[in-house]
């Protein structure tokens, strides 16, 4: 019941370029629930506040996610993420 979960946490790592890890997947053969957890939690990283360093201003939070999009994140994901409502990146 629990492996498409754990199948989406296993390879959120990976990059849609290929350069990630653990397997070195690439664009739609990346799972859907791992591309999506990965913007998430990018998302979530940044914009909290760490004991190493401050939360980013999401103004840079949205910029950083437009420049990885092709790259370390699926674009159609990021264009639909960065329009949410909660989201809302100009």
């Amino acid at each position: 019941m629990l492996k498409p979960i754990a199948e989406a946490i296993y390879y959120q790592h990976e990059r849609w370029d290929g350069s990630g890890h653990p397997e070195g997947l690439a664009g739609e053969a990346i799972p859907i629930g791992s591309r999506i957890i990965a913007i998430v939690n990018t998302w979530n990283g940044l914009s909290q506040k760490r004991l190493y360093r401050d939360a980013w201003a999401h103004e840079d939070i949205c910029v950083y996610m437009k420049e990885q999009s092709g790259q370390q994140f699926d674009p159609h994901i990021v264009e639909t993420f960065l329009t949410l409502p909660e989201i809302n990146c100009p």
